[in-house]
């Protein structure tokens, strides 16, 4: 056999030992799948999984001549192959060495920054949004009630300076602007990216939302804009309430090699208050500490997101009561607020009554919508205000 002869054969034995030993692992990883116990929940990615109860619950039959069935398998053998959290890190790994600046959507930023990739988000969803905002605002003006809309930027609105220079284009400014001209709305974003711009931790590093300091920065802003001076941080005790805090972004990307996160909670001299959860538990003060033990710790700030709660003072009465219309950015706020009102708080992604009854029935004297960007883009999320607005 001459070596041209001897190269190919040696040539087609790896190349045939490469399929024989790809295909045994994607078949005993799928033997392996059917056979463990399913999983319902990943706490690593915060995020359901599919499960067999998922592919055979319902018409099967009409699942499987409709297709959907096939989609639910193809979920579900991803979902349940084994060591797949292990797997998720090693692509972040591989992605890292291969210097890509991108994993599921999220961008690799300067510092440890995973920054949430947005600059897709449309504007078909804005005018119906702020036009229910701005219908919410105008009915209860009528009614004598102070209103404002907070607008909360994303961390891609904020941490320019860590972006790296493929995504530096800042295109997210044209959405904003849509906002903004629409509605008479407190942007919140030029005293973030001040704060941000001094290296100042104003978001976490592995999640969307900001931290308590850059929340203690959006109450000043939106106290200010009520023309009530806002209490200095040097009257708060700072408490760390966790250091291992990896919140959606690592959820998505799975980094090993992330740093994780600090959260903080604010305490203000004596605080004595009360957050009442409609049909739902109550508990003294703004935190559900059994969410530090968990992957979602940001849920400790409320307990997470409810339709209808209230936050009021322990033995005051005759407080002003401030009707606060928000998404989780809001949650982190909402223990500054508390400082200087009763508090009534709606999550529309919950809550299906009518927003200007309840405002009126509590007798509410100020409106603060505050929303993060996100929420008014990407859904209809803030339909649900135009409903049980009285008609002229």
């Amino acid at each position: 056999m001459n070596k041209d002869n001897k190269k190919t054969a040696s040539v087609n034995v790896f190349d045939l030992l490469a399929v024989i030993i790809f295909c045994a692992v994607i078949f005993i990883g799928g033997i392996t799948t059917v056979l463990l116990p399913d999983r319902d929940f990943s706490e690593s990615e915060n995020t359901t999984l599919t499960t067999h109860e998922d592919l055979f619950s319902g018409n099967a039959l009409k699942k499987l001549f409709s297709g959907e069935m096939s989609d639910l398998a193809g979920k579900y053998f991803r979902h349940q192959f084994p060591l797949r959290d292990k797997m998720l890190e090693l692509r972040a790994l591989a992605d890292m060495l291969l210097v890509r600046y991108e994993t599921s959507g999220v961008i690799y930023g300067a510092d440890g920054y995973l920054i949430p990739r947005e600059d897709n988000a449309g504007d078909n969803y804005v005018n119906g949004n702020v036009a229910a905002v701005n219908s919410l605002s105008a009915a209860l003006e009528k009614q004598g009630v102070d209103t404002l809309f907070a607008l909360a930027p994303r961390p891609c609105d904020v941490l320019w300076d860590y972006y790296p220079s493929a995504y530096s284009s800042k295109p997210l400014e044209k959405v904003r602007s849509l906002i903004l001209d629409n509605s008479e709305a407190l942007d919140l974003a030029p005293v973030m990216r001040a704060a941000a711009d001094k290296g100042e931790y104003v978001y976490y590093k592995t999640d969307h939302h900001w931290t308590t300091y850059g929340a203690y920065l959006a109450y000043c802003e939106i106290m200010n804009a009520y023309g009530i001076a806002p209490k200095a941080i040097s009257e708060f005790e700072r408490e760390v309430a966790s250091d291992a805090f990896y919140g959606t972004s690592h959820s998505s990307v799975m980094s090993p090699l992330a740093e994780a996160d600090t959260v903080e909670f604010f305490h203000y001299k004596n605080e004595e208050y009360m957050t009442e959860i409609a049909n739902g538990p109550n508990f003294e003060g703004f935190y559900d500490r059994s969410f530090l033990d968990k992957k979602d710790k940001y849920s400790a700030f409320l307990g997470g997101n409810f339709g209808l709660l209230r936050v009021t003072e322990k033995g005051s009465e005759g407080r002003e009561k401030l009707l606060v219309v928000k998404d989780s950015y809001a949650n982190s706020v909402i223990p500054f607020l508390a400082i200087h009102y009763d508090l009534v708080v709606v999550d529309p992604r919950y809550y299906r009554e009518s927003v200007y009854a309840l405002a009126i029935e509590e007798e509410v004297s100020k409106l603060l919508v505050l929303c993060g960007t996100d929420g008014i883009t990407d859904a209809n999320t803030y339909l649900v205000l135009n409903f049980g607005i009285p008609q002229e």
